[in-house]
């Protein structure tokens, strides 16, 4: 059986996290696979992972549905932590970041590092 691994730990940045796991997940789901999404227990960081994939790709019009949608799937409220992913989806729905793929960032490893102006310059470094 195929299987891929999401790192997400609660120490991982999740506006980029959730980014490439949603991103990666819709496409696997519009290519008609079947899915098994798993922590060791399904509590709130797997129901707010899953509520912000609904908010995300659009299927929901906003968090709250995302939100409600998703305590009548588990028959449960959600806590902070779920209620707080699914924030963070409605944010990166709202406000897509573009965030480097393994590829992209194993070959901007390999490029030389840009000059620095020099102090004469007009431009500014940051």
């Amino acid at each position: 059986m195929p299987w891929k691994h999401w790192p997400f730990s609660p120490s991982v940045d999740t506006d980029i996290a959730l980014t490439q796991i949603y991103t990666e997940l819709g496409r696997l789901l519009s290519e008609g696979r079947t899915l098994l999404l798993h922590l060791d227990e399904v509590n709130d960081r797997l129901a707010g992972l899953m509520g912000g994939y609904l908010r995300w790709s659009g299927m929901v019009k906003n968090a709250t549905e995302a939100i409600v949608i998703t305590e009548r799937l588990l028959e449960r409220q959600l806590g902070p932590t779920g209620r707080g992913l699914i924030a963070v989806a409605e944010e990166i729905a709202l406000n897509p970041i573009t965030v480097p793929t393994r590829a992209t960032a194993v070959a901007q490893a390999d490029e030389p590092p840009s000059e620095l102006p020099s102090e004469s310059s007009d431009q500014v470094a940051w």
